[in-house]
């Protein structure tokens, strides 16, 4: 539901926002990150709608394929563009889809309550790793384009 305010400001029933500064410049990957935000947009909501669990852990998967989907495509970019720090960016995908992983298996194993925490964690660690390392690796990325060109 969206409902104008004033003629600058627009409010939704979305967590993340998608902002024009989100985007980097390379197409496929500005495409990926909406996409992941609207899989923590929706898990957001069923979370907020207290769905079913059988759900919210689909949830949690399809985001966790959609995100590994997505760290395969940035690294095989990093190996054709021979990104100067591909080990840490990788680092950190492993690390979000490691603390993904284990959420769903403890919520699988205990069928715990989905804390908004872990949902405001998802956002941080994404909306951090677009506006920080993703920017640099885009950034790397033009420049070798540019000089190869």
């Amino acid at each position: 539901i969206t409902e104008q305010v004033d003629r600058n400001k627009v409010v939704t029933n979305e967590f993340i926002y998608w902002k024009k500064s989100y985007e980097l410049g390379l197409d496929t990957i500005d495409q990926h990150h909406k996409i992941l935000v609207g899989h923590i947009n929706n898990l957001n909501q069923s979370v907020t709608e207290k769905a079913p669990a059988e759900k919210l852990v689909m949830l949690f998967n399809r985001l966790l394929e959609y995100a590994d989907f997505h760290f395969h495509y940035e690294e095989e970019l990093m190996q054709k563009y021979k990104y100067s720090t591909s080990a840490d960016h990788i680092k950190a995908h492993q690390n979000f889809a490691l603390e993904v992983t284990r959420f769903i298996q403890e919520y699988n194993e205990s069928g715990s309550v989905v804390s908004i925490h872990l949902i405001e964690f998802l956002r941080d660690w994404l909306l951090l790793h677009i506006i920080k390392e993703d920017k640099k690796l885009v950034k790397e990325i033009l420049s070798k384009k540019i000089l190869a060109a």
